[in-house]
């Protein structure tokens, strides 16, 4: 036979593809652990974290945490009075602006962002001042933001509203007490964003609700509490507005109609913890509390509702 069988031999110097393919393997894979280490050298943890980790579901913001209320009995004084009539007294109660938005005071931040204040009292001198005599002084303030209809409006005026009470705060002011918000349950949302935005620019100290006797009593009542309990630090039972006229004379120092008072708001006052709050105008109830040695009490001075 002329024909000659042929052996196929490989020829030098080409590799087989599987060893082809597993070279680039290696390849990738030094080259990724080299990119690794110098992204750790040039990058922060955080950024290098989310570069080589998978995403995870973000996680929801945390709500803060509710802070404890001091139990106080606090009387009335007004920024710019006289200091020496309140020595000796464990805490006062100031009003920081009247219900029509007045604030009762100047400061750089009234000055920046032209409120009607008062001009002839410096709220960094006068709460100076004043904390070199007293322990605790709870501000009182009274919103304008609910006066806003339109969402937008509303916001901006909260916002506005909590860089005044962040500067009040700051300068001494121990805790904010908020008078005159419309409770009702269809203003509850708002009621919830109002409260939030000001508890964000006050940090760590605590802000209280004032809440008329009228609304604890009312149908949509618990409702109204117990969303307030979710939204600040406090709660403040306002009987300002309620009758304490006594037909009888009163002998003893203890009002009749001030004890049936606080027999009706005594269920209010310890299951949600809550603080009096009664008007200066209230002497029989003023009187019968310092008879009772009642523990935690604010009185204020009475001004004209916004509502009415």
């Amino acid at each position: 036979m002329g024909l000659r069988l042929r052996q196929h031999r490989p020829h030098a110097g080409k590799l087989h593809p599987l060893a082809i393919v597993a070279i680039c393997l290696a390849v990738t894979v030094l080259v990724t652990l080299i990119v690794g280490n110098f992204l750790k050298l040039w990058l922060d943890d955080e950024t290098y974290n989310k570069l080589t980790q998978k995403p995870t579901e973000e996680e929801p913001a945390q709500e803060r945490s509710p802070l404890v209320a001091k139990r106080i009995n606090a009387y009335p004084f007004a920024l710019g009075e006289d200091v020496n009539g309140v020595i000796g007294v464990p805490a006062v109660s100031v009003p920081l602006n009247t219900p029509d938005g007045t604030m009762l005071y100047t400061s750089d931040v009234t000055a920046y962002l032209g409120v009607p204040c008062t001009e002839q009292v410096s709220l960094y001198e006068t709460v100076s001042e004043l904390s070199a005599f007293v322990n605790y002084i709870s501000g009182v303030y009274y919103p304008q933001a609910f006066a806003n209809e339109s969402t937008d409006l509303f916001y901006a005026s909260a916002a506005r509203e909590a860089a005044l009470v962040r500067e009040a705060l700051r300068t001494g002011v121990s805790e904010l007490l908020l008078c005159e918000i419309p409770l009702t349950v269809e203003n509850l949302d708002r009621v919830a964003l109002y409260l939030d935005t000001l508890r964000a620019a006050a940090n760590d100290t605590a802000i209280g609700v004032a809440v008329p006797l009228s609304v604890a009593r009312s149908e949509g009542g618990w409702e109204i509490l117990g969303v307030l309990e979710q939204h600040c630090d406090f709660l403040v039972l306002d009987v300002t507005s309620e009758d304490v006229t006594d037909t009888e004379e009163i002998e003893g120092g203890t009002s009749p109609a001030a004890v049936a008072l606080l027999t009706d708001c005594n269920y209010y006052l310890t299951q949600y913890n809550m603080r009096l709050l009664l008007s200066s105008a209230q002497t029989n109830l003023l009187s019968t509390l310092e008879m009772q040695m009642h523990q935690n009490y604010q009185v204020v001075e009475k001004y004209g509702s916004v509502t009415e």
